[in-house]
């Protein structure tokens, strides 16, 4: 939750009970299983701070749970911030809307490529019964949606109150059921790396295994320098990618990195960009020496 794994007693920099939650979500997105640590105090006591995060994910999973137990990964695990579940034995997809928080009683509206509705589907918020805004009669959260030619376009609104003061950070989950993919995505796999000194360039390889529902896809890498340990708390550096290249057909690719410095390690992807969605293979690393 903090810096390291045991209790810290002073300069302990926790992560927000919304970051746990997002880290939650992607873990189940991705088909796995989230083991968070708690780090007692020597007494045993767990610290407040923790305690309140754990409150925080169990509030959050009171609302939300079923998006969250007994489920599998969606076609694609995301579109943008928005992340996906399916139901183990039905046709029920959860979309969990991360990012900016959303403003009780105010509506949303988001575009979705990969989800398709059907004749049967029907669309709510998880906790709420999208019948009743507190204290405002003439407003109706009831959830609506519509499929048209760019995606399930879905309006919704957080009517549940779950603190006093109606402020909630957390994601809100969007229960789908009856629904079809909405697209047939491309599979692309980062591949291994080789590092030329003499004309300092890194040759990265990567695979598109299939084109999906795509007539093509635009092919690339994205790099960036990859963090050391001591800098593990640190954000991220950006990524950045190469020009991309157009394919019609699986098959092997490969493209040069100029620029790198020496000695030092770096982080690589390949992405294949369909005309709805962006996919990315798995990170590796690279050592320029």
């Amino acid at each position: 939750m903090g810096l390291q794994w045991q209790y810290r007693p002073t300069n302990e920099i926790y992560k927000s009970g919304t970051e746990l939650i997002n880290t939650l979500i992607e873990t189940r997105a991705k088909g796995g299983n989230l083991l968070l640590n708690i780090g007692p105090k020597p007494d045993g006591e767990i610290p407040i701070e923790q305690e309140g995060r754990l409150r925080e994910i169990a509030l959050w999973n009171m609302a939300n749970s079923e998006s969250i137990y007994a489920v599998r990964p969606w076609v694609i695990t995301n579109e943008e911030n928005i992340w996906f579940t399916k139901a183990k034995d039905s046709n029920t997809v959860y979309a969990f809307v991360t990012g900016k928080p959303l403003p009780w009683g105010q509506f949303l509206t988001i575009t979705m490529r990969s989800v398709k509705a059907t004749q049967a589907t029907m669309i709510s918020v998880l906790g709420q019964n999208d019948k009743v805004l507190e204290y405002h009669p003439d407003v109706n959260p009831q959830t609506k949606w519509q499929q048209t030619a760019e995606g399930l376009k879905i309006t919704f609104m957080r009517a549940q109150r779950l603190y006093n003061d109606r402020r909630w950070p957390n994601p809100v989950v969007l229960k789908i059921t009856n629904a079809e993919p909405g697209l047939i995505p491309p599979i692309v796999l980062t591949s291994e790396a080789r590092w030329d000194a003499g004309r300092r360039r890194a040759i990265v390889d990567g695979e598109l295994v299939r084109l999906g529902d795509a007539r093509s896809v635009e092919l690339t890498f994205q790099y960036r320098r990859q963090k050391h340990d001591a800098e593990l708390y640190e954000p991220d550096d950006p990524w950045k990618a190469l020009k991309a290249q157009s394919r019609t057909s699986p098959g092997k690719f490969s493209m040069e990195i100029p620029g790198l410095q020496t000695d030092q390690s770096y982080e690589y992807r390949a992405v294949a960009r369909h005309p709805a969605v962006t996919l990315y293979g798995a990170t590796k690393s690279l050592t320029t020496q």
